[in-house]
């Protein structure tokens, strides 16, 4: 019951929406659900003879709840609502009244009315007729207006909005609830119009891209609302992995040594370095060696541990769009299993790789921590009773945060939220980043919170030393002549990338660092490491045992 608009307006905006059923659920003779009531409409009482039985019906159905609005207004009191041929229907045309009824607004009354006997009336209706009564007031947080209904009321909520860079934010408080369990905090609220999908058709890369942009994924349009960031960090402050971390070994070659037997399952790794340190591409590669090798067990490739595990990865790109993310991952497909024809596509398409990219705006951390969750859970879900996948996810790049999602970057809570909701869910995780001028000391938390941290910055090298860590790394390739024609051929200093261990995830002593080349076909190097793609030369640094190496590893997973 609208005591500030006209019914027609009601449904009209309920049909933009593209809300079900909605001229079958707006009062038809056949299934009556739901009526808009107007009291404009009802002013005109020369209209009221003539109006449609069904009409009628439906006006006097509200007399009890229009009544006390009415007289208080001085429309005319009790004859304005005439009792029709026939007697009024039960409340609501259905038997044992409505399920709710909701008055817009109590703007209406006037202050200086006695609201005590318009709130006992409403009591009273409530107690007879509607399971719950809503009525709705505007009312600023410095206003007294609403107290009195405050009070009144077994449940209150707000719904305010807060401007910050002239962006409005819409919130949803629930600020009181008598005996009942609720979620504190202010949650953000959105109205989105519908989205238009043709489910005639499969979706192809860019409209799967264009459903992913648009959350949350459903064809109404109307309220959504994202939980608290404090509320969803609540719910996952009890729940961390208390097994120690297994590593699943790398493809990149002699890096599973540096790194006690690979990076750690479940748990997060930092990549930080200068840019062009080969980061995201060692993110990337990673993902990709998971879930090529868990779709194919029998491949070379597959990880050596963890092997009879379904892998799945996600990524969450900053930078880079969906186009470019996925032509970046099908390069490094192409260079690392040449032999192998698998198209990234096929991947996303049987579920084992997602591809998310935020656009720069005013996203607030709720409605990234949102959208992120839900990825999660769905990848994470059980299917068809077998063993739980396993997640792998790459945030990429997280230099960019400040940048393009000023929000998120003021929230100091947001980054080490993120990073114990990925470790509570048992998701492995990687954060790349570029170091940049201006960038917290901390990182937005990911120091603190990563349990293994690599630096990835360029070094310049003396001949000798370099020519020197590669044939000893790759002794076998050395003793070929081409080697020994690009070994005389090389450059007296040669700059790369040195990869450094900062923090272990076992607690071991840091400091193991190597030298991480990409090399293609074709190039100089080509001939010095008798292959292409990411490469690693170990340097110092304490080395894990033989038993570590990625053939003992199958070796013990067998056992």
């Amino acid at each position: 019951m609208t005591t500030e608009g006209h019914s027609p307006w009601m449904i009209e905006n309920a049909r933009s929406f593209n809300w079900k059923d909605v001229d079958r659920v707006f009062g038809s003779e056949e299934d009556e659900e739901l009526q808009a009531v107007s009291i404009f409409e009802i002013r005109e009482r020369e209209e009221i003879e003539r109006w449609e039985p069904e009409k009628q019906r439906r006006y006097a159905a509200a007399r009890d709840v229009l009544l006390p609005i009415l007289e208080l207004l001085g429309w005319g009191g009790r004859d304005i609502l005439p009792t029709f041929p026939g007697g009024p229907a039960p409340r609501g045309g259905r038997r044992g009244g409505t399920a709710s009824d909701v008055i817009d607004s109590l703007n209406t009354i006037p202050e200086e009315e006695d609201r005590t006997k318009i709130f006992q009336h409403f009591l009273h209706v409530a107690s007879i007729g509607p399971k719950i009564l809503i009525v709705i007031l505007d009312s600023s947080q410095e206003s007294r207006a609403a107290e009195f209904w405050e009070f009144a009321s077994d449940v209150v909520v707000r719904l305010d909005r807060r401007f910050v860079s002239e962006y409005m934010i819409r919130t949803f408080e629930i600020c009181k609830a008598h005996y009942q369990v609720h979620k504190w905090g202010k949650h953000q609220l959105k109205i989105y119009e519908p989205m238009r999908i043709d489910d005639r058709k499969s979706p192809d890369q860019e409209e799967a891209s264009k459903r992913m942009r648009s959350h949350p994924y459903r064809k109404e349009g109307g309220i959504f609302i994202f939980p608290s960031i404090h509320y969803i960090l609540s719910e996952y402050k009890r729940k961390s992995p208390f097994i120690n971390p297994i590593p699943l070994g790398s493809p990149v070659e002699n890096l599973n040594r540096t790194l006690y037997g690979g990076f750690p399952m479940g748990r997060c790794v930092g990549l930080i370095g200068t840019r062009g340190g080969h980061k995201s591409h060692l993110g990337y590669l990673e993902l990709l060696h998971r879930i090529v090798g868990s779709s194919n067990a029998d491949s070379a490739h597959a990880p050596r541990r963890g092997r009879d595990v379904r892998h799945k990865a996600l990524v969450i790109s900053l930078r880079d769009d969906e186009g470019m993310t996925r032509q970046t991952m099908q390069n490094i497909l192409r260079q690392h299993w040449p032999n192998e024809s698998i198209d990234l596509w096929d991947l996303e398409k049987e579920g084992l790789l997602e591809v998310m990219y935020y656009p720069p705006g005013y996203i607030t951390p709720e409605e990234f921590f949102h959208r992120l969750l839900l990825s999660i859970k769905w990848m994470n879900r059980d299917g068809n009773g077998s063993q739980r996948p396993h997640v792998t996810l790459l945030f990429n790049s997280l230099d960019q945060l400040a940048s393009r999602f000023p929000l998120c970057a003021r929230e100091e809570i947001f980054i080490p939220g993120v990073i114990q909701m990925l470790s509570a869910e048992g998701v492995s995780s990687f954060f790349v980043g570029a170091k940049e001028v201006g960038q917290p000391e901390e990182y937005y938390g990911l120091l603190s919170m990563a349990e293994l941290i690599l630096t990835l910055d360029r070094k310049s090298f003396k001949k000798e030393e370099y020519i020197g860590l590669v044939q000893s790394a790759f002794e076998e390739n050395s003793r070929s002549p081409e080697f020994a024609l690009a070994a005389r051929n090389f450059p007296k200093e040669h700059n790369a990338v040195l990869l450094e261990v900062v923090r272990y995830a076992g607690g071991q002593a840091p400091g193991a660092n190597g030298i991480l080349e990409l090399v293609n076909e074709g190039d100089f190097l080509f001939p010095l490491y008798g292959g292409q793609g990411l490469l690693f030369v170990p340097r110092t640094g304490a080395l894990a045992p033989e038993t570590s190496s990625p053939e003992a590893e199958g070796k013990e997973a067998a056992s």
